[in-house]
């Protein structure tokens, strides 16, 4: 009796464990997509600020020539 209920608490454990690690692996994967995606916004941002910096400089420049 004692043997098959630690046998099936074992398994409980495993399965749990199993399940957890799944989850765990996941969202380490979500993790990874929305670091990815912030990289790209910040870039995005950073090339569109740095167009906007250029136009405006020529802007400037072609009014003091």
């Amino acid at each position: 009796m004692w043997f098959w209920l630690l046998i099936t608490a074992l398994g409980a454990v495993t399965l749990v464990g199993i399940v957890f690690s799944k989850l765990f692996w996941w969202s380490m994967a979500a993790a990874g997509v929305v670091w990815a995606a912030g990289v790209m916004v910040e870039v995005v941002l950073v090339l569109r600020d740095e167009r906007a910096f250029r136009r405006h400089a020529k802007k400037e420049a072609a009014r003091h020539a």
